[in-house]
C-alpha cells in the first residue's frame, strides 16, 4: 500500500489545540457597554473589567486575567446583574482554560500539575453555575454554562471527554432554541461544528452558526464560523474552495486586529496544503503565521509556526532554507531561555538533516531535543521525539534501534495518558515489523492502533489503520481478509466524507484485486480512484491512480496500456510538483517500458529499449535535484539495469558504480549487495567471465551478511550461468577467417602441378578469386547449438525461423548468447544483434556478412 508522502507530525499538530481558546465569543457587548455614555458608572466599570480581561489574555497574563474576571463577577453580583455575573463566570472558565494551556507550555512538574488544577477549577465553576441556573429555572444561564463546560472538555485534551462535550453542546443548543437566544444558539452550533467528525456535519452546524452571528453582528463568531466552513470543504476534498473561505475568515480577523486568530487560520491553511505535499503554498502561509505570532509575542505558537515552515520547506525541496529557519529559531529561543521552544527547533533541525539523509547530524539534533524535553518532564513531547528517532533508524536500516525508539515513544505517551499520541506512535512500531517482514505482528499492531482511534473517535485515522492492516495482510497473502478491511475503510471514509481517505481505500482495493488475479475489478477500482482524485483536484493522488492502473495492466500483460498510463502518471506528478512522486512515476515508466521491450523483443529494435532509458535518465536527474541520496541511488541502480539490458555496458558499469558508492555511504547493505551483483552481470555481458565470477561472489557475501536471501540466490544463479558459458566457450574451437577452400573438409591443393596436362587447370584454380568469410553451414550449426544451450532446451520445434525472444530467451541469456557467438566465431557483433535480427537464421546470415566485411 502506498504510504502518505507527508507524515503527520505530532509536535506541530499540538498547536491547533489552542485555536478556539484564542478569542472570546461574548465580549463584543461588554465593549459597547464600557463605551456607552448612557450606561451607569457601576455597569461601565464592571464591563471595563471584562474588557481588561481580554487585554490580559492578549498579553498572555493569565494570572491578572483571572483576577480581573473574578472582580468583574463580584461587581455584577453587587448590582444583582445576573447576566453580567453569568458572562463574567463564563469568562473566568475561559481564562482558566488558557491558563492550563500556558502551564502545559511551561517547564517542570509544578506547572504540569498547575494545568490539572486550573482545569479542575474551571470544571467546578462551570458545573456549579450550571446546577445553580438549572435549579433556578434559568435556561439561558444553564445553556451558557453548558457551553463553558464544552470549552473545559476541549481544553483537557482527553478524547473520552469529547462525547460528553458533544452532549453538553447539544443540550445547550436545545435550550437556546427554547428561549429564542440567537447568540447562544450560534455559539452552540459553533461548538458542535468543532466537534463533528464528518464534513457534512461540520458544514451544517458552521452554516447555522454563521447565520446566527450575522444576525447578532458578532464579527469574531462570524469569522470563526467561516473558518470551520472552509475546513469542512477541505475535509470533503474541495481544497481551493475551502482555502478561499479560510482566507476570507483571516481577512475578517485582520480587520478586527485579531492577530493571533489570523495567524491560527494561516497556520491551518499551511497544514491543509502540506497534506497535499504542496510545499510552496504551505511555506507561504506558515511564514505569514510565524510573522504574526512574532508580532503578538506568542512564543510557543511562533515556534510551532517556524516548525511548520521547516516541514513545508522540506517538502518544497529547499533544505538549505529549512535549516536556516530552524537554526534562527533555535538562536532566538536560546536568547529567551525558552527550553521548550529550543527543543522544538532542535527537532525541526533534525527533520532537515533527516530529509538530507545526514543521519549523524539528525541523531545529534534529536538527542539534544530529547534531553531538553526530558528535563522539562514532558512525556508527550518525549514520545513525539522518540518517534522521530525511530523513523531515522528505519531510514538507515537500523531495525533494532528503530524498534527500541518506537517502544520508548509508545511508553512515553502511555505514561502521559495520551491515547491519540500512543496510537500515532504505534505507526513506527508497525513499520519496524514490516521492515522485518513480520506481517503477522504488523497486522496485530495495526489492529491495536485501530482500536485506539476508535476509542478516541478519530474515524479518518481508524480508516487509515484499516488500510495499514489490509496492506500487511496482502503481503502475508491473506487477500480475502485484506479486501474486507479495505472495503470497511472505504465505508468509513464515505460516511465521514473523507474524500482523500476514500481515494486511498480505492487504491488498496485495486492492489488487492490485482494480487487475487481479478483483472476487471482491479481496473475498475483503479479507474474509480482516478475519477475521485480528479473530482477533488488532487493531482498527486490522480498520478498514484494512474500508477495503479499501469500496474494492473502490466500484471495482466496489457503492456501498451500500461505504458500509456505510466506516461500519464508522469505528466500528472509533474503538475503536482512534488519531486519524490515524480521520480516514483518515472521509475514506473521505466519498468513497464522494459517489460514491453522484453515481450516484443523479436519485433523491436534498439529504439524500443531507448524508451526505457530516457525516463530512467530523467529520474536520476530529478532525484539528484531532491538531494535525497537513497532516491538517487535507487534511480542510478535502475538506470544501470536498463543500460545493461540495452547493451550499453560501459554506461551500465558507470551507473552501477555510482549507485554502489551512495549505498556504501548510506550503509545500505542490501543496496550495496544488489549493486555489486549488477556489476557482475555487466562484466558477464561483456564476456569477462573471471571478473564476473569474482564480483558475483563478492555480491553473494554481502547479501549473506545482511540476510538478503533473494539477492544471494540470484548471485548463485548468475555464477552458475557464468561457469556454463565458460565451459561452452572452451569446448568450441575458435575458427579462423581463411579462404573458403582452406576450410575444414575441403580438399587441399598441390603446391605445383605434376604434369603439363594438368598445369592449365591448376593455374586456373590457383588464379581464381579467394572467397573469404565464415562458412554459412558451420555458422548456422554453431548458432543453433548455442541457442539451445542458452535457452536450455532440446526442443526440435526450435527452427532457424523461430524468434529466439519468443522461445524462452530473456535479456540476460541474450547477452550471454551474443557474447558466446562473438568469442567462438571471432566476429565482433553489435550489442543490438538480438533486437535487429530476432531469428537464428537472421543471426547466422548477419554473422556471415560481418565476417566477410571484416576479412
Amino acid at each position: 500500500m502506498a504510504p502518505a508522502p507527508v507524515k503527520e507530525r505530532r509536535l506541530t499538530a499540538d498547536a491547533t489545540g489552542v485555536f478556539e481558546l484564542a478569542s472570546v465569543d461574548f465580549l463584543s457587548e461588554c465593549r459597547k457597554v464600557a463605551q456607552d455614555a448612557s450606561s451607569s458608572p457601576e455597569l461601565k466599570e464592571a464591563a471595563a473589567k471584562m474588557v481588561l480581561v481580554e487585554s490580559h489574555i492578549a498579553n498572555e497574563d493569565c494570572e491578572r486575567g483571572l483576577m480581573a474576571a473574578r472582580e468583574a463577577a463580584e461587581r455584577y453580583r453587587k448590582m444583582q446583574h445576573s447576566e453580567g455575573v453569568l458572562d463574567a463566570e463564563r469568562l473566568l472558565v475561559h481564562v482558566h482554560c488558557l491558563h492550563a494551556e500556558a502551564c502545559r507550555a511551561g517547564e517542570g512538574e509544578v506547572l504540569k500539575k498547575g494545568a490539572e488544577t486550573t482545569l479542575k477549577a474551571a470544571a467546578k465553576v462551570a458545573s456549579d453555575k450550571a446546577s445553580e441556573c438549572k435549579a433556578a429555572g434559568d435556561k439561558r444561564g444553564e445553556a451558557a454554562m453548558l457551553l463553558a463546560s464544552v470549552e473545559v472538555s476541549l481544553a483537557t485534551r482527553d478524547p473520552k471527554a469529547l462525547q460528553e462535550a458533544e452532549n453538553s453542546a447539544s443540550a445547550a443548543l436545545k435550550q437556546a432554541k427554547e428561549i429564542g437566544s440567537v447568540p447562544l444558539e450560534a455559539c452552540a452550533n459553533l461548538r458542535l461544528a468543532q466537534l463533528a467528525s464528518s464534513g457534512a456535519q461540520v458544514a451544517e452546524h458552521a452554516e447555522l452558526a454563521r447565520n446566527g452571528f450575522r444576525k447578532t453582528s458578532d464579527k469574531v463568531g462570524l469569522a470563526k464560523a467561516l473558518h470551520l466552513l472552509g475546513t469542512s470543504s477541505v475535509m470533503r476534498g474541495k481544497l481551493e474552495e475551502g482555502i478561499d473561505t479560510c482566507v476570507e475568515a483571516a481577512v475578517m480577523f485582520r480587520d478586527m486586529s485579531e492577530k493571533k486568530m489570523e495567524a491560527h487560520v494561516y497556520y491551518q491553511i499551511a497544514q491543509m496544503y502540506l497534506t497535499r505535499c504542496m510545499g510552496r503554498e504551505a511555506a507561504e502561509y506558515a511564514e505569514d503565521a510565524m510573522v504574526l505570532f512574532k508580532k503578538a509575542s506568542a512564543g510557543i505558537n511562533q515556534a510551532y509556526a517556524a516548525d511548520l515552515l521547516v516541514q513545508a520547506l522540506i517538502v518544497k525541496g529547499d533544505s538549505r532554507q529549512a535549516l536556516r529557519v530552524a537554526n534562527e529559531g533555535l538562536e532566538l529561543f536560546k536568547a529567551k531561555q525558552d527550553r521548550r521552544c529550543q527543543a522544538l527547533m532542535l527537532a525541526s533541525a533534525g527533520s532537515v538533516h533527516l530529509a538530507k539523509e545526514d543521519f549523524e547530524e539528525a541523531q545529534k539534533a534529536f538527542d539534544e531535543a530529547l534531553s531538553k524535553v526530558q528535563e522539562l518532564g514532558d512525556q508527550r513531547w518525549e514520545g513525539a521525539i522518540s518517534q522521530e528517532l525511530s523513523e531515522m533508524h528505519l531510514l538507515r536500516n537500523s531495525v533494532e534501534e528503530a524498534a527500541a525508539a518506537a517502544s520508548e515513544a509508545v511508553s512515553a505517551y502511555q505514561a502521559a495518558g495520551d491515547r491519540v499520541g500512543e496510537a500515532f506512535a504505534l505507526t513506527s512500531l508497525l513499520e519496524v515489523h514490516k521492515k522485518k517482514d513480520d506481517f503477522y505482528q504488523a497486522t496485530q499492531v495495526a489492529n491495536e492502533q485501530r482500536a485506539l482511534f476508535q476509542e478516541t473517535g478519530l474515524r479518518s485515522k481508524e480508516a487509515a489503520s484499516l488500510l495499514c492492516a489490509a496492506g500487511c495482510l496482502s503481503s502475508d497473502q491473506n487477500l480475502d481478509q485484506a479486501l474486507a478491511l479495505a472495503d470497511e475503510a472505504q465505508e468509513i471514509c464515505q460516511d465521514i466524507e473523507d474524500a482523500r481517505g476514500e481515494v486511498l481505500a480505492l487504491m488498496s482495493q485495486a492492489e488487492i484485486h490485482c494480487l487475487r488475479d481479478d483483472s476487471e475489478p482491479a481496473l475498475e477500482k483503479a479507474a474509480e480512484m482516478r475519477r475521485r482524485a480528479k473530482e477533488i483536484g488532487d493531482r498527486m493522488q490522480e498520478a498514484l491512480a494512474c500508477k495503479a492502473i499501469a500496474n494492473v495492466h502490466q500484471a495482466f500483460e496489457r503492456l501498451v496500456e500500461a505504458v500509456r498510463s505510466a506516461n500519464e502518471a508522469i505528466t500528472l506528478s509533474k503538475s503536482a510538483m512534488y519531486k519524490p512522486v515524480v521520480v516514483e512515476m518515472m521509475q514506473l515508466a521505466v519498468k513497464v517500458n522494459m517489460a514491453l521491450v522484453l515481450e516484443d523483443g523479436a519485433q523491436v529494435s534498439q529504439r524500443g529499449a531507448e524508451k526505457a532509458v530516457r525516463p530512467a535518465k530523467e529520474a536520476v536527474t530529478v532525484a539528484k535535484a531532491t538531494g535525497k541520496r537513497s532516491l538517487i541511488s535507487s534511480t542510478l541502480y535502475q538506470l544501470a539495469e536498463v543500460q545493461l539490458m540495452s547493451y550499453q555496458l560501459g554506461l551500465a558499469m558507470t551507473s552501477a558504480k555510482e549507485a554502489l558508492d551512495i549505498f556504501r555511504a548510506l550503509e545500505d547493505r542490501p543496496g550495496e549487495a544488489g549493486a555489486v551483483i549488477l556489476m557482475a552481470e555487466t562484466h558477464y555481458a561483456g564476456g569477462r567471465y573471471d571478473k564476473a565470477e569474482e564480483t558475483a561472489k563478492e555480491g553473494i557475501e554481502l547479501a549473506t551478511a545482511c540476510g538478503d536471501q533473494t539477492k544471494e540466490n540470484y548471485g548463485q544463479s548468475l555464477i552458475q550461468q557464468i561457469q556454463e558459458s565458460r565451459k561452452a566457450s572452451l569446448a568450441a574451437a575458435k575458427p579462423q577467417m581463411v579462404p573458403m577452400q582452406m576450410m575444414p573438409g575441403m580438399p587441399q591443393q598441390a603446391a605445383a602441378p605434376a604434369s603439363g596436362a594438368a598445369a592449365p587447370e591448376a593455374a586456373e584454380s590457383l588464379a581464381a578469386p579467394k572467397q573469404v568469410g565464415l562458412d554459412a553451414a558451420m555458422v548456422s550449426a554453431t548458432v543453433q547449438e548455442m541457442a539451445r544451450q542458452a535457452i536450455g532446451t532440446d526442443d526440435e520445434d526450435l527452427t532457424l525461423d523461430s524468434a529466439l525472444m519468443d522461445s524462452g530467451m530473456d535479456s540476460l541469456t541474450a547477452v550471454s548468447f551474443r557474447n558466446g557467438l562473438q568469442q567462438n566465431l571471432g566476429v565482433k557483433l553489435p550489442s543490438s544483434l538480438m533486437f535487429d535480427y530476432p531469428t537464428m537464421k537472421e543471426v547466422s546470415n548477419r554473422i556471415v556478412e560481418l565476417s566477410i566485411e571484416n576479412a
